[in-house]
């Protein structure tokens, strides 16, 4: 699964003997495209959509997104479907799939309260909400 310093990685600066943001994140998409060649598993779709929409590359992650959601092959957690809508700029969409991950009971969803990928949701009267039904809240 995608870590939150992920978020961190593709956004690494450029100076004296680091990679510019754009080498980083061109390492970052090639890994996960070769794990994708690798484990071909719907979740890895999410994974990359996630990356791409770290990068700024919305329309390529929204084309994998589509890819994941539907397929039946393999379980995708609700959750990370919510953080790549996240890292697109899409809170309704984000807030829909966390909605879905607590009503599924997604695992995934210990991480709600704590995962840094979430900070842009969390004064959303929604998220609260879910966080009082998930018994997440202090």
């Amino acid at each position: 699964m995608l870590f939150a310093g992920q978020k961190n990685d593709l956004r690494a600066t450029s100076g004296s003997g680091q990679s510019s943001p754009e080498s980083q994140n061109h390492g970052t998409i090639r890994n996960w495209e070769v794990a994708l060649s690798l484990f071909p598993q719907p979740a890895r779709l999410t994974e990359l959509a996630i990356t791409y929409a770290a990068a700024g590359q919305g329309a390529r992650a929204r084309t994998l997104l589509r890819g994941a959601i539907p397929d039946r092959e393999g379980y995708v957690p609700p959750y990370w479907i919510a953080v790549a809508y996240l890292f697109l700029g899409e809170k309704d969409n984000a807030v829909q799939w966390l909605q879905r991950a607590c009503r599924k009971n997604d695992p995934t969803l210990g991480w709600m309260k704590v995962d840094p990928m979430l900070d842009s949701v969390r004064s959303d009267q929604r998220y609260v909400e879910l966080l009082r039904k998930a018994d997440l809240n202090d």
